[in-house]
């Protein structure tokens, strides 16, 4: 059971992310029906620990044998979507692929099927031009640049 839940302020989800670096690149994707971009992740299963989520979802979602090599952000992220307002509780890996790794080498956008049947769109963004990057949340179009050497806890806010 993911970790989402409806209350009469709005919705409330624990969420992990994967930023996946390739020299000056960052792994982004999208679903057909939205127009933003975000890092790949997912929501964590009651009982589960973030990292173990984290690695579950990229498998799921691209078939990779991904690796954790730390934490790099806590985030309590507030921001609306479809007119529901939202708090997400975050938690952001930087995390490594096999270079030999279908995903690393990707040289195009391709999409994945999720078991589900979403379908999600991949691509590799040079960081430089993140700022102008419809990329959610916003904190990461500049953020994602300069990662701190240190875990650091954000708070933010995108049109809240």
């Amino acid at each position: 059971m993911m970790i989402s839940f409806d209350t009469e302020g709005g919705t409330f989800q624990y969420r992990v992310a994967a930023i996946i670096l390739r020299g000056d690149e960052v792994l982004l994707h999208t679903w057909a029906d939205e127009d933003f971009w975000c890092l790949p992740g997912g929501r964590v299963e009651m009982h589960e620990p973030g990292d173990v989520a984290l690695l579950r979802e990229l498998a799921e979602e691209m078939a990779e044998q991904a690796r954790i090599e730390r934490l790099v952000w806590v985030v309590d992220n507030l921001y609306e979507h479809r007119g529901v307002r939202h708090h997400e509780a975050s938690l952001y890996f930087l995390v490594s692929l096999p270079e030999d790794s279908p995903a690393y080498l990707a040289k195009e956008p391709w999409t994945e099927t999720e078991v589900d049947g979403t379908v999600l769109l991949f691509r590799w963004f040079r960081l430089e031009g993140l700022e102008s990057v419809n990329l959610l949340p916003s904190f990461l179009r500049t953020a994602l640049a300069a990662l701190p050497e240190g875990i650091e806890y954000v708070v933010h806010r995108d049109g809240v």
